[in-house]
């Protein structure tokens, strides 16, 4: 069965560029995002992106650039996977806040429903979004890591191609007397863009970015520094604008100078709710004057006029009606789609890009 729905978006939702500013962080008190997660997952297709591609993607005007990425994380909740609320809260509301007198806002992470697990502080300068430090509940340890000198995590715009690096250290303590210098680099890169389809949020424009952290640990006994943990993490993130990070996935490294295996191999999360973000269409074009539909054989040709100020179309699908969860078939710089017929009912739409 074929049914048929048409929208035309004024935004751009799938351009060949995508650009991501500071100001698509949330970051006023009474937000709040919701997201699943899990650990210890198969994270090959994730990150190999031949894997993602969509071959009907059209070309980014700079020539070579990477084609469009298409990921697909809106199935739905899995059992393993458990809920995490971040909600933005005023810096003084944070757990030792006292400990970051700079901070404008901290984001605070609760394990659904409420076990509140810490906070992560944050200010913003003409170079970005600053991170002060966190504060996370950890058995016989100090809670708070003070960042020396407070790093500029995310800069203030962000698009394909960038690169950016940072550094900073803290101390620890454990048991009240073992003194602990934690010393972080990170080298970050954009390494990927194009759509990101989220449960209940829909498809939505994305850049990936891929950072490396690196991790010095030493104790310190007076004037001795003996090196007890040398380990380096890779972390994935989806920045999406006017959302924020939609997804992260930390692939975690064994301590070179001890290895002992590691609890999880991996944690994963992906966004299903943000009070901040609608992603409702702009404008609805009228279905009667801008899509026909031609059974061919076993397929199906769709066919539109032209939008204004649209140069590309994407292509979007899902099965039943009322859903955010629109998956993309692909894109084209045409005015026409040909599909295959599905045995389950499908509904379409198109939207418009520059």
């Amino acid at each position: 069965m074929l049914r048929l729905v048409f929208s035309g978006f004024l935004a751009a939702t799938a351009s060949a560029q995508v650009l991501f500013t500071t100001n698509d962080l949330p970051s006023q008190p009474g937000y709040y995002n919701c997201s699943y997660c899990s650990t210890n997952i198969d994270v090959t297709a994730l990150l190999a992106l031949s894997t993602n591609i969509d071959t009907n993607a059209p070309p980014p005007p700079e020539g070579n650039a990477p084609t469009l990425q298409a990921w697909k994380l809106s199935y739905p909740q899995q059992s393993y996977e458990f809920v995490l609320r971040v909600d933005i809260v005023a810096a003084t509301n944070g757990g030792d806040n006292e400990y970051f007198p700079s901070a404008t806002y901290a984001e605070q992470d609760t394990v659904e429903p409420t076990n509140v697990i810490g906070w992560q502080y944050y200010g913003f300068t003409n170079a970005g979004r600053l991170c002060y430090g966190l504060d996370a509940r950890a058995p016989h340890a100090s809670t708070q890591a003070v960042f020396i000198p407070p790093s500029v995590d995310i800069p203030a715009t962000i698009q394909l191609g960038q690169t950016w690096n940072r550094s900073s250290y803290w101390f620890t303590t454990y048991a009240e007397i073992i003194l602990v210098s934690n010393y972080f680099s990170d080298s970050a890169v954009v390494d990927a863009y194009g759509t990101v389809n989220l449960p209940q949020l829909g498809s939505v424009s994305a850049v990936r970015v891929h950072e490396t952290h690196s991790y010095a640990l030493s104790e310190i006994w007076g004037d001795s520094v003996v090196p007890i943990d040398l380990h380096t993490n890779e972390y994935y993130y989806w920045l999406v604008p006017g959302l924020g990070v939609a997804a992260q996935l930390l692939v975690l490294g064994d301590n070179v100078l001890s290895p002992g295996g590691l609890p999880y191999t991996n944690s994963f999360s992906r966004m299903y709710f943000a009070n901040y973000f609608n992603n409702s269409p702009t404008q609805v074009v009228p279905m009667s004057t801008n899509l026909g539909l031609q059974i061919l054989g076993s397929s199906i040709l769709l066919n539109w006029q032209p939008f204004t100020n649209s140069t590309h179309y994407r292509v979007d699908y899902v099965e039943s009606l009322p859903s955010t969860n629109w998956e993309p078939l692909g894109y084209t710089s045409g005015n026409s789609w040909t599909d295959l017929i599905s045995s389950a009912q499908r509904f379409y739409r198109v939207v418009g890009s520059p």
